[in-house]
């Protein structure tokens, strides 16, 4: 029997051949230089593609310093807020301090002194109100009663409450320091607690102490020169009258609440004003009874 010829199958599995065309002893293709070049092109394309570990150092840097710029700017922020609530804190007493045109150039009053001046002035003229009412209650129970404060002719305040000047509203001048001084009292002392008074506390504050200090130097006229006599009571609520409107009125026009009337000069030198006008009052009373104190020296 003659055998026949055998004829190779034809490759169909397109896998590449080595240089004689045949498969290797696995069966798999040996791979040629290109097919090689090809794989190792795409590994490192993958490897270098964005996102990938070999770039993520860069990634890292490029975030620290996205976030060391974030950080900056959120200090620098927060230092322009802390700087505007310390520039508002001058008004942060009253509530409706951004109401207020200030001026950065003006010197900035102390609330707090304020305070003591409000707290301090009120409790004298209080005590002083009320001694008055009480001897004027006394007075009136007895008309030979010698008030505490008489000391001679002149330092007389049972000649003050007998004349018609100390009742000019039909009842005793001194009921009106008991119901208005507590209330300058309890502000001060209000504002000592580190309470803020809204603006128009301010304003009825403003309109008592003006009508306060008018009463009181139309009294002290008419003690020095019609009626010729001092009482030594009255003249502690005149010393606790002007501190509190002074001041008041120093307050009011440093935060602008006076309609924009402004004085830094006033501000800047509050102390000396308010010292100057007492000294004044001191000066008139001296010269008005010049000859009566020249007598203790005689």
């Amino acid at each position: 029997m003659t055998d026949k010829p055998t004829t190779a199958a034809p490759d169909t599995t397109g896998e590449p051949r080595d240089k004689s065309g045949e498969r290797g002893e696995t069966g798999e293709a040996t791979p040629t230089p290109a097919h090689t070049a090809t794989r190792t092109a795409a590994h490192t394309a993958t490897h270098a593609a964005p996102g990938s570990a070999a770039d993520k150092p860069g990634r890292d840097n490029a975030g620290h310093g996205a976030e060391r710029l974030e950080d900056s700017a959120e200090h620098d922020t927060e230092g322009r807020d802390t700087e505007g609530r310390d520039t508002e804190g001058r008004d942060t007493e009253d509530g409706d301090e951004d109401d207020a045109d200030y001026d950065d150039d003006a010197p900035v009053l102390s609330t707090r002194l304020i305070a003591w001046v409000l707290a301090i002035g009120g409790a004298l003229g209080t005590a002083a109100s009320f001694a008055l009412v009480i001897e004027k209650f006394l007075l009136l129970a007895n008309p030979f009663h010698i008030p505490s404060c008489t000391l001679d002719a002149v330092l007389s305040c049972g000649s003050v409450m007998r004349s018609p000047q100390a009742e000019l509203f039909g009842f005793p001048n001194p009921v009106l320091g008991v119901i208005a001084f507590p209330v300058v009292t309890t502000l001060g002392v209000v504002l000592l607690a580190g309470a803020r008074l809204p603006r128009w506390v301010w304003t009825g504050l403003q309109i008592g102490a003006t009508l306060g200090v008018i009463f009181v130097h139309w009294l002290m006229i008419q003690s020095m020169y019609d009626i010729r006599a001092l009482c030594p009571y009255c003249m502690v609520v005149w010393a606790a009258t002007i501190p509190i409107f002074w001041y008041t009125t120093v307050h009011n026009m440093d935060r602008g609440y006076l309609g924009g009337l402004r004085a830094p000069l006033l501000v800047r030198f509050h102390s000396t004003v308010v010292t100057t006008w007492l000294v004044m009052i001191l000066l008139l009373a001296v010269q008005a009874f010049w000859d009566h104190w020249m007598s203790y020296f005689s």
